[in-house]
């Protein structure tokens, strides 16, 4: 039997399911502009920043080092993908792993031009709202896509990936070993 791995700590899972749910709140329900918006705003600023800071200094499974592929992984990756194989990674695969970045980095652009966006006159109101809205766009994009790879892989693979973000164990293989292996 295949043994389990605690891959993504206490920190990691709170700071994926609040920043979803602020984001959403923020993008779909909250008037921009309003008080509301621009505290959690304010508040998914400094989830990314705190998340930013773990990313070097965290546990082992939380550092971009342990799941920030060096180009030959990616392409390694993307060979195997072409060839319908999906090879199984403890923490995120290199796709995954680059959609994590992009997101943070989305999101620290969104919050930034947001905040920015208080600032009066020292950058163009139309420039901050263009570039903040766009950013917003792209991480809702870019969460469409986390959404449906994590739906397309753990029904390829049957990999429960879900579960594993709400309690943060993973299999340390996959397919795990059988009882009669």
């Amino acid at each position: 039997m295949s043994k389990s791995v605690r891959v993504w700590d206490p920190f990691v899972r709170l700071f994926h399911w609040c920043t979803a749910a602020l984001f959403i709140a923020n993008y779909a329900l909250l008037e921009e502009g309003s008080r509301p918006h621009r505290y959690v705003g304010y508040t998914l600023i400094g989830l990314v920043l705190t998340r930013i800071i773990w990313g070097f200094i965290g546990t082992h499974y939380a550092r971009f080092s342990s799941f920030v592929p060096a180009p030959q992984t990616l392409k390694r990756y993307l060979a195997a993908l072409a060839q319908g194989q999906h090879p199984y990674y403890l923490t995120h695969n290199p796709l995954g792993a680059l959609m994590v970045v992009f997101l943070l980095l989305m999101l620290l652009c969104t919050g930034l031009s947001g905040w920015l966006l208080t600032q009066d006159g020292f950058w163009s109101d139309r420039l901050m709202e263009g570039i903040h809205g766009t950013c917003a766009n792209l991480v809702m994009l870019a969460v469409g896509c986390h959404i449906a790879a994590v739906i397309w892989i753990s029904h390829r693979t049957h990999e429960p990936l879900v579960p594993a973000m709400v309690h943060g164990r993973k299999p340390s293989q996959w397919p795990p070993e059988s009882a009669d292996d």
